[in-house]
């Protein structure tokens, strides 16, 4: 994807997933990119968390009782991810600088 796509792709996007994360709208854009992002990003760790569980740790914080017992470990780094993404989309607008 070049740079040409991807801001426009955010000038369509931004504006929707801005609005949704600052009132934590988890119905829309921004919860599917944190629930599918979450899902992905721990999954290629090694996670065991299912797409449910990503799903339910998102939406209410708490996983649903009948569910099978996951690591401590999957969890805390989904809730990293969580963070990572929200602090992500408040610099979108910003260019990343080469080191």
């Amino acid at each position: 994807m070049t740079q040409k796509q991807i801001d426009a792709y955010l000038r369509l996007m931004d504006p929707q997933i801005l609005e949704e994360r600052t009132h934590q709208d988890k119905s829309g854009v921004y919860g599917i990119a944190q629930r599918l992002a979450g899902y992905q990003s721990n999954h290629i760790e090694g996670s065991s968390l299912t797409p449910e569980q990503t799903a339910d740790l998102f939406e209410t914080g708490t996983r649903e009782q009948d569910q099978t017992a996951v690591r401590v470990k999957d969890v805390e780094n989904l809730s990293g991810h969580f963070r990572m993404l929200n602090e992500a989309l408040k610099t979108i607008h910003r260019r990343l600088h080469r080191i």
